[in-house]
Protein backbone atom coordinates (compact mmCIF):
# COMPACT_ATOMS: atom_id res chain seq x y z
CA UNK A 1 0.00 0.00 0.00
CA UNK A 2 3.04 2.49 0.70
CA UNK A 3 3.98 2.13 -3.10
CA UNK A 4 0.59 2.84 -4.07
CA UNK A 5 -0.07 6.19 -1.88
CA UNK A 6 3.19 7.20 -2.76
CA UNK A 7 2.00 7.27 -6.58
CA UNK A 8 -0.38 10.14 -5.14
CA UNK A 9 2.63 12.24 -3.91
CA UNK A 10 4.32 11.36 -7.43
CA UNK A 11 1.54 12.97 -9.22
CA UNK A 12 1.38 15.82 -6.91
CA UNK A 13 4.93 16.43 -7.53
CA UNK A 14 4.32 16.84 -11.30
CA UNK A 15 1.20 18.69 -10.84
CA UNK A 16 2.45 21.11 -8.81
CA UNK A 17 5.38 21.74 -11.36
CA UNK A 18 2.92 22.52 -14.43
CA UNK A 19 2.37 25.78 -14.92
CA UNK A 20 -1.32 25.95 -15.45
CA UNK A 21 -1.68 23.92 -12.35
CA UNK A 22 -1.85 26.62 -8.78
CA UNK A 23 0.21 23.84 -6.48
CA UNK A 24 -1.71 25.37 -3.54
CA UNK A 25 -5.09 23.63 -4.52
CA UNK A 26 -4.03 20.25 -5.66
CA UNK A 27 -7.21 17.51 -4.76
CA UNK A 28 -6.63 13.74 -5.24
CA UNK A 29 -9.16 11.33 -6.12
CA UNK A 30 -9.38 7.57 -5.09
CA UNK A 31 -11.49 5.17 -6.35
CA UNK A 32 -11.94 1.83 -4.56
CA UNK A 33 -8.64 0.74 -2.94
CA UNK A 34 -7.10 3.81 -4.42
CA UNK A 35 -9.46 5.51 -2.20
CA UNK A 36 -7.87 4.42 1.10
CA UNK A 37 -4.01 4.84 -0.74
CA UNK A 38 -5.11 8.83 -1.21
CA UNK A 39 -6.02 8.86 2.43
CA UNK A 40 -2.65 7.47 3.79
CA UNK A 41 -0.68 9.66 1.09
CA UNK A 42 -3.14 13.05 2.34
CA UNK A 43 -2.07 12.14 6.33
CA UNK A 44 1.60 12.63 5.23
CA UNK A 45 1.65 15.24 2.07
CA UNK A 46 0.21 18.49 3.13
CA UNK A 47 0.29 19.73 -0.07
CA UNK A 48 -3.14 17.83 -1.12
CA UNK A 49 -5.98 20.23 -0.09
CA UNK A 50 -8.84 18.22 -0.82
CA UNK A 51 -9.22 14.45 -0.55
CA UNK A 52 -12.42 12.47 -2.48
CA UNK A 53 -13.15 9.05 -2.32
CA UNK A 54 -15.26 6.89 -4.59
CA UNK A 55 -16.70 3.19 -3.32
CA UNK A 56 -13.57 3.55 -0.87
CA UNK A 57 -12.28 -0.31 0.21
CA UNK A 58 -10.28 -0.29 2.97
CA UNK A 59 -7.15 -2.70 1.94
CA UNK A 60 -5.88 -2.72 5.16
CA UNK A 61 -8.36 -4.39 6.73
CA UNK A 62 -9.17 -6.50 4.04
CA UNK A 63 -5.24 -7.56 4.16
CA UNK A 64 -5.71 -7.58 8.00
CA UNK A 65 -8.79 -9.84 8.25
CA UNK A 66 -9.99 -11.13 5.04
CA UNK A 67 -13.51 -11.51 4.10
CA UNK A 68 -15.92 -11.28 6.40
CA UNK A 69 -12.99 -11.11 9.41
CA UNK A 70 -12.20 -14.55 8.62
CA UNK A 71 -8.95 -14.65 9.45
CA UNK A 72 -8.19 -15.03 13.08
CA UNK A 73 -5.33 -13.01 15.44
CA UNK A 74 -2.90 -16.24 15.05
CA UNK A 75 -2.86 -16.62 11.94
CA UNK A 76 -2.71 -12.49 10.89
CA UNK A 77 0.39 -13.16 13.50
CA UNK A 78 1.62 -16.17 11.27
CA UNK A 79 1.87 -14.25 7.89
CA UNK A 80 3.50 -10.90 9.78
CA UNK A 81 5.97 -13.43 11.14
CA UNK A 82 5.63 -15.47 7.62
CA UNK A 83 6.90 -11.73 6.03
CA UNK A 84 9.63 -11.11 8.56
CA UNK A 85 11.60 -14.09 7.54
CA UNK A 86 11.26 -13.68 4.05
CA UNK A 87 12.69 -10.05 4.18
CA UNK A 88 15.79 -11.91 5.96
CA UNK A 89 15.58 -14.34 3.23
CA UNK A 90 15.73 -11.60 0.76
CA UNK A 91 18.09 -9.17 2.27
CA UNK A 92 20.97 -12.44 2.42
CA UNK A 93 20.15 -12.30 -1.27
CA UNK A 94 17.72 -15.35 -1.86
CA UNK A 95 14.95 -15.03 -4.14
CA UNK A 96 12.25 -12.54 -3.97
CA UNK A 97 8.50 -13.91 -3.05
CA UNK A 98 5.81 -10.67 -4.93
CA UNK A 99 2.55 -11.14 -3.30
CA UNK A 100 -0.76 -9.91 -4.85
CA UNK A 101 -3.68 -8.12 -3.52
CA UNK A 102 -6.44 -9.92 -6.00
CA UNK A 103 -6.25 -13.77 -6.40
CA UNK A 104 -4.57 -14.70 -9.83
CA UNK A 105 -7.57 -17.66 -11.13
CA UNK A 106 -11.09 -17.52 -9.81
CA UNK A 107 -13.91 -20.15 -10.08
CA UNK A 108 -17.34 -20.10 -9.84
CA UNK A 109 -16.72 -20.95 -5.78
CA UNK A 110 -14.67 -18.02 -5.57
CA UNK A 111 -16.15 -14.93 -3.11
CA UNK A 112 -18.21 -12.46 -5.17
CA UNK A 113 -15.68 -9.59 -4.15
CA UNK A 114 -12.44 -12.08 -5.16
CA UNK A 115 -14.69 -11.84 -8.31
CA UNK A 116 -14.91 -8.70 -8.85
CA UNK A 117 -11.32 -7.27 -8.09
CA UNK A 118 -10.09 -10.48 -10.21
CA UNK A 119 -12.33 -8.78 -13.42
CA UNK A 120 -10.37 -5.36 -12.81
CA UNK A 121 -7.35 -5.59 -11.45
CA UNK A 122 -6.11 -8.86 -13.30
CA UNK A 123 -7.78 -7.71 -16.76
CA UNK A 124 -5.73 -4.93 -18.81
CA UNK A 125 -8.47 -2.48 -17.71
CA UNK A 126 -6.76 -2.57 -14.30
CA UNK A 127 -3.13 -3.80 -14.21
CA UNK A 128 -0.89 -1.65 -12.28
Amino acid sequence: PDMYAEDFSAAVDYLGSNEHVDAKRIGVLGICGSGGFAISAAKIDPRMKAIATVSMYNMGAFTRNLYNQSQTLAQRKQVIAQAAAQRDVEFAGGETQYTGGTPHEINDDSHPIAKEFYDFYRTSRGQY
